[in-house]
């Protein structure tokens, strides 16, 4: 009898479990649309009509006594659904609050706003320093202050904020195009929104700041600010004072990733990176011309480098760019086993000739090379010599299997030989190839993603999960490093393995480089727009690109592998011997 129940039962739950796919696939994808989006009302009591379609059952999340939903649910159609919206009258402030609708998978807000017969409340200012102190991501605040680092570009506008107590940054403002022909700096300015710390930079910002009120002020002239030497400004590191800088220009950069250059005034050297009124000088500025800028001091981390923080540019004077290094002569020809075996006398230059068996950086022509006696990394490879890279490879247009021919100091990194370094490798010739190592994919990520090597945590490395090219299983992946620290791992590599082989992407808008137990180094070509948050990581493109090889003796049994050098997080995953 029991059993019959059961039978009887589960033949139920299949009817209504069907009933409700057949519902689901003729009502099509899940979808939510409020009309409108915003309500006003005034003092009084009111009501008025909302219209809401849903393909899946609906709900409305309302936590006001003093607004009423009618109905606060339904079921999903493609129909026009009515909902009334009422409100009691308000004798008091103004107010304004958000209901969330929602059918599981979609949520949308409905802004309700009512005038109160008492007006708008005094608005309860928060001090910069209790803002950032509090941290709170939940929590609206309104802040008020001196506006200034006022930057209306086209790839970044916003502003800083300083009401005497600390400086936080409004970035990408909601209502930025009301107001951006209002804005200038010496003003003040009054805004609202919760807090938000932007890791990349180390800067807290007003998320999604919406402007409530300007005042336009009088602005203090930048030219005010002290006059210093690049040396005293490095050893002040005043993050708050801003100086004025005067010198020569160098390394002068357009790019999309990047804008900025340096200051060298004899006593040292300073980036201005992103300065706040790009814009409004790029196409004039040349290497080799006199700079004017001002801007409190900032560390980069990442890079290990002094800035000015924000930097304005005051003025520029188009000078004579001082002719380039000469070029080296009378290269002593070797072969990778010969150059390998060299001195690091920083003073001889080599002329090496080899296949290119990897390009481990194109941005900065980080190769492999090998010939018959050998297989040497050149760390940094340019079109003309020069005495800093210039990120000149990619137009020389090299590729894996191309016989290449450069010069290069002899170099070393924790050890191990190198060519390139400080001073990078400069092309001379070089012979078309058939192509790179027919052994790696080609195209489309194919290589299975799960791993076969175990492997156990460090320092600063996390057991974590991720989705793969949107995949529906979570394949584990090993994560290295968080925003502050390198992180660190140990391999149990199976006796006999010679080959390793893994996916890795560097954490999104990051580079990294690998650092292997065995003294293989490994800088990786990408991060992943995917690699960011909290785990499982929805990670997509995953290519042949993102796969990589090491050599191996075949009895390490324990193998580590670190972050080092740049970005400190990364993300490895398919990790498995090579047959």
């Amino acid at each position: 009898m029991k059993l019959k129940n059961l039978i009887l039962g589960l033949s139920a739950s299949v009817a209504v479990l069907a009933s409700c796919q057949q519902k689901e696939e003729q009502l099509g994808a899940p979808a939510l649309n409020l009309n409108p989006e915003t309500m006003q009302f005034e003092s009084a009591a009111g009501e008025q009509i909302l219209t809401i379609t849903a393909t899946r059952d609906w709900a409305v999340t309302n936590d006001q006594d003093w607004l009423v939903f009618d109905p606060a649910s339904g079921k999903g159609s493609n129909s026009e659904q009515k909902v009334t919206v009422t409100v009691l009258a308000n004798p008091q402030n103004d107010r304004t609050c958000e209901a969330s609708f929602s059918i599981g998978m979609v949520t949308k807000s409905l802004t309700v706003s009512q005038k109160g017969d008492k007006g708008e409340a005094a608005l309860e200012i928060t001090s910069v320093a209790d803002f950032i102190k509090a941290a709170d991501k939940n929590k609206v605040c309104v802040l008020k202050g001196t506006l200034s680092n006022l930057a209306k570009g086209d790839r970044f506008w916003g502003f800083d904020i300083n009401d005497g107590t600390g400086t936080v940054t409004a970035a990408f403002p909601a209502n930025w195009d009301e107001w951006k022909d209002k804005l200038s700096d010496g003003g003040t300015v009054t805004v609202q929104g919760s807090y938000e710390f932007f890791e990349k930079k180390g800067t807290h910002q007003v998320k999604k700041a919406k402007i409530l009120a300007f005042e336009a002020g009088e602005v203090v002239p930048p030219v005010e600010a002290e006059l210093i030497s690049v040396a005293d400004f490095i050893k002040k590191a005043d993050t708050q004072k801003p100086y004025k800088l005067v010198g020569t220009l160098e390394n002068v950069a357009k790019g999309d990733r990047f804008w900025g250059f340096d200051i060298n005034d004899g006593t040292g050297t300073v980036t201005a990176a992103f300065p706040a009124n790009w814009d409004e000088w790029k196409d004039k500025l040349s290497d080799g011309g006199k700079v004017t800028v001002v801007g409190p001091y900032e560390f980069f981390e990442k890079k290990g480098t002094h800035q000015v923080k924000k930097a304005t540019i005051l003025a520029f004077e188009t000078g004579n760019v001082t002719p380039g290094p000469e070029k080296p002569a009378n290269l002593k020809k070797v072969t990778v086993k010969e150059f390998l075996a060299a001195p690091v006398d920083g003073a001889t230059w080599y002329e090496l000739t080899g296949k290119i068996t990897k390009i481990s950086g194109a941005e900065y022509g980080n190769i492999y090379i090998e010939d018959a006696t050998g297989q040497v990394y050149i760390y940094g490879l340019v079109k003309e010599f020069v005495e800093k890279n210039d990120k000149s490879f990619a137009s020389i247009g090299l590729k894996e299997g191309d016989e290449v021919t450069l010069g290069t100091l002899r170099a070393e990194f924790k050890g191990t030989p190198q060519g390139g370094g400080s001073t990078p490798a400069f092309y001379i010739s070089h012979k078309e190839g058939q192509g790179g190592d027919p052994s790696k994919p080609d195209g489309e990520a194919k290589w299975e993603f799960t791993s076969s090597i175990a492997y156990e945590i460090a320092d600063a490395a996390y057991k974590e999960k991720a989705k793969i090219n949107g995949r529906d299983e979570e394949i584990p992946v090993l994560k290295l490093g968080k925003g502050k620290s390198y992180g660190k791992a140990n391999l149990a590599v199976p006796a006999g393995t010679t080959k390793l082989g893994f996916y890795a992407v560097a954490w999104k808008g990051d580079a990294a480089v690998l650092q292997f137990g065995n003294g293989t180094k490994v800088e990786l070509e990408r991060g992943n727009d995917g690699a960011t948050g909290t785990n499982p990581y929805a990670m997509k493109d995953i290519t042949a690109i993102d796969y990589y090889e090491i050599e191996l003796k075949g009895d390490e049994g324990t193998l580590s592998v670190e972050t080092v050098e740049m970005g400190k997080r990364a993300i490895l995953f398919g990790i498995n011997p090579v047959k």
